[in-house]
């Protein structure tokens, strides 16, 4: 019997696959069989392996009829096979004349192991120099079909290479995964079974080809976590890309993305095409991870549908834990998500109050309105009122209050009403993450806000209605404009021993904030004008220090705000630098010119305090 079989898929490699035959017949150690399994080939691989006067017990060519795969090649070229030891190669790898000697030592001495070899990255053939080899680091603990090997009789065992998922992709991860649980150790020799592998120069199509592969593997890399929980998890990377993607903004910039890589291959700037070719292989990858998602969703909604559920909310709950407090004007799009995520709660002792504060749009008619207490100002009070009246309405011991623009998640309620339970004076502050499309809830996200020292933030938070009542409820002097009415709110409480905790895990939910545009811009910047208002009337309740009015003009007046920020160049300039690949310009630009219209409030409020004085 012999030694050692290399399996080695092939398709459409007759290029490269002369260069990496030719390396494996000249090896030290002549116990060992070739056997290439031709994936239906459209190009002269079978020239290319009848080129060589070997013998067939040396060299096996098997050719199949259609295209299945590569895991689904090597399978079959198991099947093929007498030998004790089963090494497998890619096509595209070159190895050192002690390769396969080198797999069979160190497993004479080994029973329960696989060999996880390394291979060093070049773009020709004629780079190849064994004295000078460098290999590149793989994942350590996986199993890497590039350049691996393991005793039949354990692959074997556990059922060869199983078909779940795209057909590119962690199918030998999840061979590994199952290793491991027999109880196999994987070992990586550094300088032995020296291989290389060889990308080729970076050409458009080589490149569309690299990227089309990452997205299949992406889909690969879900259905190995839905496979193996934790332990796939380990080795898919799947949150990793994702938040990468989402972190460089590169669904915003991939389109010219190709054609900036292929101007960029030969630049004096090293990193920059390696670096460039990263963030879009983990682009295709999470977008391939996403489409995997959604299927699945698609087939869970199709069995909801033909198995539907009795919606768990009832509106007729005369005696609740908690009301869920919504304030709401000229929201009707945004309100239809939150109450859905509202209306569909794992816990049943809860209500569901929404003031509308004198919306001119089709609020009132939404169908989800009809399901919870809807309670509608005759014209816009503010905040402060309608929260007010949202309070004494509520039924419930405890008070939770969201914005109409939140998207919360299905334990919301449970996890506010739970810490309530256990200690009396509390306030749970929940943390809320900013999503740009009411689509993206749950997703990770880096903008994260919601937590204030001094007071509380009405997006995401529930303290008891008694101690609402105690201080007084909200002071409806700060007026129909937005701001500090609920930091004073919170000091009030606090004045009476309350204690806050963040929901930094649970308590979770999503702030709408919808694709950045003029419009959007300009609201945002009206809002902080207005806001100034309040801060000044605050500011008269318990002194500046507490609303840095002296830091805001100071920054104001550094930076000139006043010179450019109302100028059309200022927000075009913002509108503009949107989609920069530099993700921070456009948040960092609409902070500082926030600055601008918040002093400028402070200024017109503070010169109108020193008229009636005069």
């Amino acid at each position: 019997m012999l030694k050692a079989s290399v399996i080695l898929p092939t398709y459409n490699r007759a290029y490269i696959l002369k260069d990496c035959l030719s390396y494996l017949l000249n090896q030290t150690t002549n116990d060992y069989e070739i056997i290439v399994i031709d994936d239906a080939s459209q190009d002269e691989t079978s020239e290319v392996v009848s080129g060589f006067q070997i013998p067939d017990s040396k060299l096996k060519y098997i050719r199949l009829e259609k295209q299945s795969g590569p895991y689904v090649a090597r399978n079959i070229g198991v099947e093929q096979t007498n030998s004790e030891l089963i090494i497998f190669l890619d096509s595209d790898v070159l190895v050192h004349p002690d390769f396969v000697l080198d797999h069979i030592k160190i497993h004479r001495n080994n029973e329960k192991i696989w060999i996880q070899g390394m291979v060093n990255h070049i773009r020709f053939p004629n780079q190849v120099n064994f004295k000078f080899y460098y290999p590149s680091a793989l994942c350590i603990g996986t199993f890497i079909t590039q350049n691996a090997s393991v005793q039949k009789k354990w692959f074997l065992e556990i059922g060869g290479f199983e078909d779940f998922g795209s057909k590119m992709g962690y199918k030998d991860v999840d061979l590994g995964i199952r290793f491991q649980k027999i109880g196999l150790n994987p070992v990586h020799p550094l300088f032995r079974c020296k291989a290389y592998h060889i990308d080729g120069p970076p050409r458009m199509e080589n490149l569309q080809e690299f990227f089309d592969k990452c997205q299949e593997r992406g889909k690969s890399a879900y259905f190995l976590i839905k496979r193996h929980g934790k332990l796939g998890k380990k080795f898919a990377h799947t949150t990793k890309a994702i938040r990468i993607s989402r972190f460089f903004q590169t669904d915003r910039w991939i389109d010219n993305g190709l054609k900036f890589l292929e101007s960029s291959r030969d630049s004096p700037i090293l990193p920059l095409f390696p670096i460039c070719r990263m963030l879009m292989k983990y682009h295709y990858r999470s977008k391939g991870i996403l489409e995997a998602q959604k299927s699945e969703i698609k087939v869970q909604n199709k069995k909801q549908k033909s198995n539907p559920k009795l919606p768990i909310y009832n509106s007729q709950n005369s005696n609740p834990k908690a009301s869920v407090v919504i304030v709401t004007y000229n929201r009707e799009k945004l309100l239809r998500y939150c109450l859905r995520a509202l209306l569909s709660q794992t816990s049943q002792d809860y209500e569901i109050v929404v003031v509308d504060d004198g919306s001119t749009d089709g609020t009132h008619s939404l169908p989800e309105i009809k399901k919870v207490r809807y309670f509608k100002n005759s014209a816009q009070s503010g905040q402060p009122f309608s929260r007010n009246r949202g309070i004494k309405e509520a039924r419930g011991e405890i008070i939770i209050f969201v914005d109409s623009d939140v998207i919360v998640d299905k334990n919301f309620v449970k996890d506010h009403i739970l810490p309530h339970k256990t200690e009396d004076k509390l306030i749970v502050q929940g943390l809320v993450r900013h999503i740009r499309h009411p689509k993206a809830a749950g997703r990770f996200s880096l903008k994260i806000d919601g937590f204030s020292k001094e007071g509380l933030v009405t997006q995401n938070v529930s303290v008891k209605k008694k101690w609402f009542l105690e201080v007084g409820l909200m002071d409806e002097n700060f007026g129909i404009t937005m701001g500090y009415e609920d930091t004073d709110l919170g000091r009030r409480l606090k004045k009476i021993n309350l204690r806050t905790i963040c929901g930094f895990i649970k308590c979770k939910a999503d702030h709408v904030d919808g694709y950045p545009t003029r419009e959007k811009f300009e609201i945002s910047f009206q809002k902080r004008y207005e806001w100034s208002k309040n801060i000044v009337y605050f500011g008269s309740k318990y002194g500046n220090r507490f609303v840095k009015t002296s830091k805001v003009l100071l920054v104001s007046r550094l930076l000139l705000l006043s010179q450019w920020v109302e100028k059309e160049a200022a927000i075009k300039l913002l509108t503009n630098s949107v989609d920069f690949p530099i993700f921070f310009v456009a948040p960092l630009l609409k902070e500082i010119m926030k600055y601008h219209y918040r002093a400028k409030g402070i200024l017109e409020v503070q010169n109108e305090n020193r008229k009636t004085k005069e």
